[in-house]
């Protein structure tokens, strides 16, 4: 009985030496404060969190071993209290042992009520730690539907930039191919021009040449028409020489300027006619 008690003792210890920090054996519950604490540092850091929660489970698993423990020692002891009724009436020594006995149960009860103190204390700083485990899991799922919602955003923006990217290279391409047709056309229009300005400035050029020639023409009937008019007047003369009738020579004279005025009228403007 006393090795038991003993091996109950070193659990007993071990036990305390796992429990949450702030858990003392004996102590009453945590206070609000505490537990706001505890609740506030689990939400913070998620591995301490789940740290601690691997510890709590450990901590019951130790503290189910030391409750059934603790039933087989109060087994022993009711045991042995029907054993000690049964030896009241025997010497000295015997009654040594019982109070020693009576000490130990009575040491023993105390850790035991300890121990109870302490799983109840362990169970609460539990449930408080899944309670937290629970908050920081829907705070974890909520920032990564958040997350999503971001990153879909994102992605939506970056393919509609591609596209806008996408259209720009298009229309890029299209004002490229109408430039490089306008230029095309440019030079097909200068080639045109300089074809037409050398045909208007060949057309110019015949054009005075004929000109040059019609009034080589017209000098050339207008020194045919003086040589014609000094023929017929010399014949006009000498026929009224011979008919006694001679016309005033300044008459004559000014009707020969008047007929070379108008030959040189026609030959100067023949643009007029």
């Amino acid at each position: 009985m006393l090795g038991k008690v003993s091996d109950m003792r070193e659990d007993f210890n071990n036990l305390l030496a796992v429990l949450p920090e702030g858990i003392m054996t004996g102590t009453a519950a945590l206070s609000p404060t505490k537990q706001a604490q505890v609740r506030g540092s689990a939400v913070v850091g998620s591995d301490g969190v789940v740290d601690k929660v691997v510890a709590a489970k450990e901590t019951t698993q130790r503290l189910n071993k030391l409750e059934q423990q603790t039933d087989q020692i109060d087994f022993a002891l009711t045991s042995t209290q029907k054993q000690l009724s049964s030896l009241a009436s025997g010497s000295v020594k015997e009654e040594q042992r019982m109070a020693e006995v009576l000490e130990t149960e009575r040491q023993l009860e105390k850790r035991v009520e300890a121990v109870r103190t302490g799983v109840g204390e362990v169970k609460s700083s539990s449930v408080q730690l899944l309670a937290a485990l629970e908050a920081l899991e829907a705070r974890v799922e909520r920032e990564v539907k958040e997350v999503k919602q971001e990153v879909a955003k994102f992605e939506f923006k970056v393919g509609e930039s591609a596209a806008h990217q996408e259209t720009d290279k298009q229309e890029a391409r299209v004002a490229k191919d109408d430039t490089r047709a306008l230029h095309t056309d440019l030079q097909h229009l200068s080639s045109r021009v300089h074809h037409l300005t050398l045909k208007m400035a060949a057309l110019e050029g015949h054009k005075l040449e004929q000109e040059v020639a019609i009034a080589q023409c017209r000098t050339k009937q207008l020194n045919l028409d003086l040589r014609l008019n000094s023929t017929i007047v010399r014949l006009t003369t000498v026929e009224q020489h011979h008919q006694g009738t001679i016309t005033h020579p300044t008459t004559v004279q000014q009707q020969q300027q008047r007929s070379r005025d108008k030959k040189v009228d026609g030959m100067l403007w023949p643009w007029s006619d």
